[in-house]
């Protein structure tokens, strides 16, 4: 039906003719996502059309199925991606699906922003303080990437995390970070001292990597830990 509605539309309309919401909107209630998507990367290759994905991906952003809103945060990753003129926008979507009431989107956003670039990196530190354990772990790993020495104290801070599971992501984000971590190489030692045997092995690993920024009480609290183990 989608490719009917294309052939006569491309076809059979007047040449002048442009793709307006209006179309848009028809397609996204007589078919699914992906084939919206999809017919209108067709109508975008004939028509050479601007904004024609970005007024599905807008729609599909707002949609109560979670799986197409997640759809939409990929879409719009990959316009914000090519740079195009819809870039902007797209970028915009993401952003406001930072704030979605399911954790899956919210994590799915992150994870596209961070491979956006450090520009949106203080949008993805204020999801270090969701809800939700696995967005805050994907928020430590892109901020990680991007190495931005201003956020090492939201990632330090997330060593009190109530999740042991965040708070190991956490140590090893941070001894990736090395000059820009030194001033929570204390927190990390402390943690020598935890009653979870398995993050006291991350910590030290941690502050094994970290040791060029140690103070000299740290490295004699790692000493004592590798004796004590």
């Amino acid at each position: 039906f989608v490719l009917f509605y294309l052939f006569i539309y491309l076809f059979a309309s007047p040449p002048n003719r442009t793709f307006h919401f209006t179309d848009i909107t028809l397609l996204y209630h007589i078919t699914d996502f992906q084939d919206v998507v999809n017919a209108c990367r067709t109508a975008k290759k004939f028509r050479k059309l601007v904004d024609v994905e970005l007024a599905v991906v807008l729609r599909g952003a707002e949609h109560s199925c979670i799986a197409v809103r997640i759809k939409a945060v990929t879409e719009s990753f990959r316009l914000a991606r090519d740079g195009g003129g819809a870039s902007k926008s797209a970028v915009s979507i993401i952003v406001a699906r930072l704030e979605d009431y399911d954790s899956n989107v919210r994590e799915v956003s992150v994870i596209a922003l961070g491979e956006l670039g450090e520009t949106h990196a203080g949008a993805i530190a204020a999801r270090l303080e969701d809800s939700d354990w696995e967005v805050r772990i994907a928020a430590l790993h892109a901020l990680g990437n991007m190495h931005v020495a201003a956020h090492a104290g939201a990632i330090a801070a997330r060593l009190e995390d109530r999740d042991l599971r965040v708070l190991v992501s956490a140590l090893r984000v941070l001894k990736t970070l090395g000059e820009h971590a030194k001033a929570h190489v204390g927190a990390i030692a402390a943690l020598l001292y935890d009653g979870n045997k398995d993050v006291q092995q991350e910590a030290a690993m941690s502050l094994d990597d970290l040791q060029e920024f140690a103070e000299p009480q740290h490295i004699a609290a790692l000493k004592e830990w590798y004796e004590r183990v």
